[in-house]
């Protein structure tokens, strides 16, 4: 009986409100646009987090700063395959790059997954590390050529699209998009993770909650405001609509 009360208040004080989200059609082209930045550009070391709900995505491009010749980093999954993964380029080296996959991603299961990408600014595969609600999911290096380190190139930051692909935007739902200048360890990931963003974690090189607006109303341009304090607001394309889900998010007691 102890047991199960203590389960009942657990849930109750870590069913946090979410702030809202960004929904992302796929078949619309939606993304949002946030402009190439000193503050964003060649960040070593690198981490970004950010939050997601599949809402029927197959292949795309959660977050990017990625161009035809202007490559950075990029992070993109596969439903078909399961993976989800984490690249850093080298342009100079003929787009030699390194990182890591999860190849048994379940991040397809209509639940709400934070996800967290970090590069320690090594030049190997094992510099890169993925997390997944906690947790470090990675299991397989990618990285072909002589990667020597990230070099400062002008592709804007994209939030549900790559720019080097026609298609692969997402679809579903994400919120508290973060850039940091900092090597996030499993600690800091899991301080993002059980506190849905009502953490202590300062530094952030750009911060997107992308909740500014009511649940129905759409993104246009200028409206994804910057939380960092460094001036990287997010344009919307083609709308992508402000939504209420999820409401809550129900996470396990540390530990468990």
């Amino acid at each position: 009986m102890k047991k199960i009360i203590s389960t009942i208040l657990a849930i109750l004080l870590l069913s946090l409100p979410c702030w809202g989200s960004l929904l992302f059609t796929e078949g619309s082209s939606e993304y949002i646009n946030i402009l190439d930045a000193a503050s964003l550009s060649a960040l070593s070391p690198l981490s970004i987090s950010f939050w997601f709900k599949d809402n029927g995505d197959t292949y795309g491009y959660p977050v990017t700063k990625f161009a035809s010749g202007q490559a950075e980093w990029v992070i993109y999954f596969n439903k078909n395959t399961t993976v989800l993964g984490f690249k850093v380029y080298d342009v100079s080296q003929s787009n030699a790059k390194i990182g890591r996959d999860d190849t048994n991603s379940a991040i397809w299961d209509g639940s709400e997954h934070h996800i967290v990408c970090v590069w320690d600014g090594g030049t190997t595969d094992a510099a890169i590390k993925i997390y997944t609600d906690g947790v470090q999911v990675d299991d397989t290096g990618i990285g072909t050529g002589t990667f020597l380190g990230i070099e400062d190139r002008t592709s804007p930051v994209q939030i549900g699209h790559n720019l080097g692909s026609a298609n692969h935007y997402i679809d579903g739902y994400m919120w508290d998009a973060r850039i940091y200048n900092l090597e996030l360890g499993l600690t800091q990931a899991n301080n993002i993770y059980y506190s849905h963003g009502n953490d202590n974690i300062v530094g952030s090189a750009g911060w997107w909650r992308m909740d500014e607006k009511p649940a129905g109303q759409t993104a246009g341009a200028g409206d994804v405001v910057d939380l960092s304090g460094n001036g990287n607001t997010g344009d919307g394309t083609n709308t992508p609509v402000y939504a209420a889900e999820p409401v809550t998010i129900i996470k396990p007691i540390q530990g468990d």
